[in-house]
């Protein structure tokens, strides 16, 4: 069963990117970096637009990331995608 995903003719996160497979719900959700602070970076939802989700419509909100997750002495990425599943 999928939900949201529309006719293949939407953008890779449609408005209601979730779906069903074999009773496994998946969600997809974007983020762009907003803040960056002593030891993590801090990243806010965005829509298929790239435009900030309101806190009370997002599916995650804020997402906070260590520094340490990634490359030491690489540029931090602009854009996150998170994928959950459910067991």
């Amino acid at each position: 069963m999928s939900v949201g995903l529309g006719t293949g003719a939407d953008p890779p996160f449609a408005r209601n990117p979730v779906r069903e497979i074999n009773a496994i719900t998946v969600i997809e959700v974007r983020f762009e970096l907003e803040k960056e602070t002593k030891g993590a970076l801090r990243y806010q939802e965005i829509d298929e637009k790239g435009e900030a989700i309101e806190q009370a419509l997002a599916k995650i909100g804020t997402l906070y990331m260590r520094k340490s997750a990634f490359e030491q002495g690489a540029a931090f990425p602009q854009t996150l995608r998170v994928t959950v599943e459910t067991e």
